[in-house]
């Protein structure tokens, strides 16, 4: 069950990736930095749905996720934002509900795994 959640959302993140680059005149950077999110955001699910997640996997999802947007922003600001707020400002709530999926899905899983795997760590570890 965990694998085919986890599978789902990231074939959702390989679309949002295709979606965002609009076929060259989106935003590319983003359409690429979600096809580096995809085996994060794989991973994320898969730890956090698992019956005891990993601390340690979770904290490298966190950091490696965090890496590849800290890259995407520094390609966006080579790129040129106004391809983002164009993007954005054409595909409207739609864009930004697609985008914000992608990019937010593997940290909301992260941090669920850290909880869940800091519960389950004897006390005083």
């Amino acid at each position: 069950m965990r694998y085919g959640a986890a599978t789902l959302v990231t074939a959702f993140v390989l679309f949002a990736g295709i979606a965002l680059a609009g076929a060259g005149h989106g935003w590319v950077s983003g359409g690429f930095g979600c096809f580096a999110l995809a085996p994060i955001s794989f991973a994320a699910w898969a730890n956090a749905l698992s019956r005891k997640p990993s601390l340690h996997s979770a904290i490298a999802t966190l950091i490696l996720g965090l890496a590849v947007s800290l890259v995407v922003v520094v390609a966006t600001k080579s790129e040129g934002f106004e391809y983002f707020f164009g993007y954005w400002r054409t595909s409207g709530i739609t864009g930004i509900l697609v985008g914000s999926f992608a990019y937010l899905n593997w940290v909301l899983m992260s941090v669920l795994a850290v909880f869940r795997a800091q519960r389950a760590l004897p006390p005083g570890t």
